[in-house]
């Protein structure tokens, strides 16, 4: 295992490009996993400041009346005087936020079946002025409806009612259950870790390999007892034990800061995203050998494939989502691994049930991932041929 060892010797020396994208990796995980997992308050909607003027010009109407006194309790009701110039200049200083103007008859006109229409004026780029109309239209809607159903029964008792109905306040709450939330986790990160991947399996095993691959060193091993053949089986092994540990870490990184329990890990999920990631780090290693079999200069493979790792996740919708892409870009990433990897990962992972739909996506991409394998191990076969025959 002569080859095999050299390997892992050249690597300790160029492990500066792996742990970067590691490290990489690891932050960007914490920051987003743990921002994802902060705890989110429910949302109640509040009012209790929002500064409100009432033209009331129905008098003493019970209705009416009712209607005041309700939005008051959740508004700040403000006295701005009489006349349109009054209302005009009061939204445009700011000393109210809203102006409800109930016409004369509105009360009667709701008990009759007929309501005449309010009008309203709030503040340019004002949205509170909805959460207010919400508490009219509620207060009204509830009102006709005690006195459709019970009309018999006295006016002040219905409003009471009313009043009591809508006593409480109803919370805005993010129904989220703790399952959806560890599975969006993952399908986030293993959607992220195909970058890291694929750059630090194409920039670390590309400069070893590239190191090994220098001229007077493939001559001299030519000349000794070792075969071609078992150099380079020993060679692509050490590649895939070496790709094998970095995708075993970042998987880990990612279990870790994540904070799945092996409930979750033993799921068929997560087993699904395992097998499409380990199948991309085959592609990475084979990205990297095919880049070693064209050009052993480490400059120009750690440029290139920098180049290959970027522009694969911003076309192939990982770092920017496939939806937001033009149909012309998405039409170039889908000649990209990572295209195909993103949506196989997906499938699975924002599903909310393995139905037949998201499993026919998810192996429909690992399909295609895999004849893209085989096209890439066959390039780089075809090219070592070639340098063989002419004596590179």
């Amino acid at each position: 295992m002569t080859v095999f060892k050299a390997f892992f010797q050249a690597a300790r020396r160029n492990l500066w490009p792996v742990i970067l994208y590691i490290g990489i990796m690891v932050m960007m995980s914490v920051m987003i996993t743990f921002s994802m997992g902060e705890k989110q308050d429910d949302l109640v909607v509040s009012t209790q400041d929002y500064r409100l003027a009432v033209y009331n010009h129905d008098g003493e109407d019970p209705v009416t009346r009712g209607l005041i006194s309700f939005v008051g309790d959740r508004a700040r009701l403000v006295d701005i005087g009489e006349g349109e110039r009054a209302v005009t200049d009061a939204l445009f200083w700011r000393d109210v936020d809203y102006v409800l103007d109930i016409p004369q008859g509105f009360g009667q006109s709701l008990l009759a079946g007929e309501p005449m229409q309010l009008k309203t004026y709030a503040s340019p780029n004002d949205y509170t002025h909805m959460y207010v109309d919400a508490y009219v239209n509620r207060y009204l809607a509830t009102l006709r409806l005690y006195r459709e159903r019970i009309p018999q029964e006295d006016l002040a008792q219905s409003i009471a009612r009313v009043e009591g109905d809508l006593k409480q306040e109803i919370p805005i709450v993010q129904a989220k259950q703790a399952e959806e939330d560890t599975n969006t986790t993952m399908a986030w990160y293993f959607r992220y870790i195909s970058y890291p991947l694929l750059a630090a399996i194409t920039s670390g095993v590309g400069m070893v390999m590239a190191a090994l691959l220098k001229r007077n060193l493939v001559l001299r091993t030519r000349v000794s007892s070792l075969s071609e053949t078992r150099r380079n089986g020993q060679m692509v092994l050490a590649a895939l034990t070496y790709s094998s540990v970095i995708w075993v870490v970042l998987v880990v990184v990612g279990a870790i800061t994540s904070r799945l329990s092996l409930a979750h890990v033993l799921t068929p999920r997560f087993g699904l995203m395992l097998l499409g990631s380990f199948l991309y780090m085959l592609i990475s290693m084979s990205i990297a050998l095919l880049a070693c079999a064209i050009t052993q200069k480490q400059n120009v493979i750690t440029g290139v494939t920098n180049v290959v790792a970027l522009g694969s996740s911003f076309l192939g919708g990982v770092f920017v989502p496939i939806e937001v892409l033009g149909e012309g870009v998405v039409r170039i990433g889908k000649v990209l691994p990572a295209y195909w990897y993103t949506t196989a990962v997906r499938a699975v992972g924002d599903a909310g049930e393995l139905g037949t739909a998201p499993l026919h996506t998810y192996w429909q991409g690992m399909g295609i991932m895999t004849l893209m394998l085989g096209v890439l191990l066959g390039a780089t076969l075809l090219v070592n041929k070639i340098r063989r025959q002419r004596g590179i």
